[in-house]
């Protein structure tokens, strides 16, 4: 058994004592003797703390005695990178509100900045946004009435500060005449702050315990293995879950395990092909995919619509039947190019875990979790001091850290089953200052509410709460 290191006064008292039941005439306090007894004893010292101080280390049960260094360089030995955290990704539309005109095009460079309204969080686009005006139809929104085009921007520092809710980035902060504004319809995502040393060793805990687990430890090692910041939480819903598993016509009597992750991490390509001619549909490849910006066909833009897959079967999964729809049929030899996002970290993981099947002897599928919509609105008064924007900023923020990980003060989401308005309420209270009163009038899922106020419920397996972009405060 490992007992703890002993301090010198200890190893030097047992080497006397040693020594006296060996031969009681011999002198070892004094002398030349002691002098050496001394020396051993102090060697011994380090040596045993040393000893004590790496069994701590690759036991990992006292993570506050390791220091960083050295927990990169455990993490090295088994193959892990602490995540020294990512710069948010958001697409925007740049848009106008008057018709292109034809024979001449409207472009903002890639580099151009944009930010939030007060210009907190700035962004840099990462290509060109160009609007042709021979195609001003194609970027017409009827609902917004202007012409709009996609591109996607980059945070120009990580954190998940920059993770900022739709509709919140409005403005140019590179001029330009050729385009009246920017907005965001969609959230900015993978935004992450650098991993602390006890989430890093958290990490290596659970890798290593899966050397020796049962196929549920095999698979949540395995997933650590493929990109442990790729996602903030994980379940695996096994087939025997009949409640929950939604795949029981597919697995054909095998054991299925659906592996749900919380991750928006997210890329973008560009898929081409040649027509064979009629084509009305194109599944996109790779999957599951978050949004589609353009198509071209034979280098011209042209009206589309994405449709993705919300079968329960595989919707957020690669198997996900997500496709474009053509508004007119593809002839043949007919060149084509779709510029489209997808979730990549579902994407790249789940060939792994389809290598791994034989091993695993199961069914095995990623599945992105499904995000359900909190809507959360109230009523603010604030004291004279306080500016009302920086306090409903302020209200907003503590929303989303709560929607996150209720009860802690960590930047990732977890899944979660309940969400208490009256937590909330004292979370506000406490954390948002300059604020005199402050009442939720609506605190609900969207999907399915019976009234303004509640407490949810979420299952803690298949999904995780999001702020609703009907987020108000007045």
């Amino acid at each position: 058994m490992a007992q703890a290191p002993r301090n010198l006064v200890d190893i030097l008292e047992s080497i006397h004592t040693t020594h006296r039941d060996v031969d009681p005439s011999i002198d070892t306090g004094t002398g030349p003797i002691s002098v050496t007894l001394y020396t051993v004893a102090a060697e011994l010292t380090r040596t045993e703390q040393q000893s004590g101080y790496l069994s701590t280390v690759y036991q990992l049960d006292i993570a506050d005695s390791l220091d960083r260094d050295t927990l990169i360089k455990l993490g090295g030995n088994f193959g892990f990178e602490i995540d020294s955290g990512k710069t948010a990704g958001v697409i925007v539309t740049m848009y106008r509100i008057a018709r292109p005109e034809a024979g001449l095009t409207y472009t903002y460079y890639a580099g151009s900045q944009i930010s939030t309204v007060d210009n907190r969080y700035v962004f840099a686009t990462a290509a060109d946004a160009v609007m042709n005006g021979d195609n001003a139809d194609v970027y017409f929104n009827s609902n917004a009435q202007r012409y709009e085009v996609n591109v996607r921007a980059y945070a120009i520092a990580s954190g998940t500060d920059y993770n900022v809710a739709p509709t919140t980035i409005t403005s140019l902060i590179t001029d330009t005449t050729n385009f009246d504004g920017v907005v965001n319809y969609y959230a900015a995502f993978s935004g992450r702050d650098p991993l602390s040393s006890l989430a890093f060793r958290n990490q290596l805990w659970i890798a290593m315990q899966g050397l020796d687990r049962d196929i549920v430890g095999k698979l949540m090692t395995l997933m650590y293995s493929i990109d442990p910041a790729g996602f903030d939480d994980v379940r695996l819903v096994p087939s025997s879950d009949y409640g929950t598993f939604e795949r029981l016509a597919y697995v054909n009597g095998k054991v299925g395990y659906d592996i749900y992750v919380i991750s928006d991490s997210y890329d973008d390509t560009i898929q081409s092909g040649v027509a064979v001619g009629g084509e009305t549909y194109i599944l996109l490849n790779n999957r599951p995919v978050l949004a589609v910006d353009r198509i071209m066909v034979d280098g011209t833009t042209v009206p589309f619509t994405f449709l993705s897959d919300a079968a329960p079967e595989f919707r957020g999964s690669w198997l996900a039947n997500d496709r474009i729809a053509l508004a007119t049929p593809l002839l043949p030899a007919q060149t084509y190019e779709i510029h489209y996002y997808y979730y990549d970290f579902v994407y790249n993981a789940s060939p792994g875990l389809v290598g791994n099947n034989v091993m695993f002897g199961a069914d095995v599928l990623i599945r992105r979790a499904n995000p359900v919509a909190i809507l959360v609105t109230g009523k603010l008064s604030t004291t004279s001091i306080t500016n009302k924007q920086d306090a409903v900023d302020g209200i907003r923020t503590a929303v989303e850290a709560y929607l996150r990980n209720p009860g802690t003060n960590q930047s990732s989401r977890t899944f979660v089953t309940t969400l208490d308005p009256g937590d909330l309420q004292n979370t506000i209270s406490s954390k948002v200052a300059g604020i005199a009163t402050f009442t939720i009038t609506k605190f609900n899922r969207e999907d399915n509410s019976v009234m303004d106020i509640e407490v949810i419920e979420l299952n803690g397996k298949t999904e995780y709460p999001v702020l609703s972009a009907n987020f108000e405060v007045i």
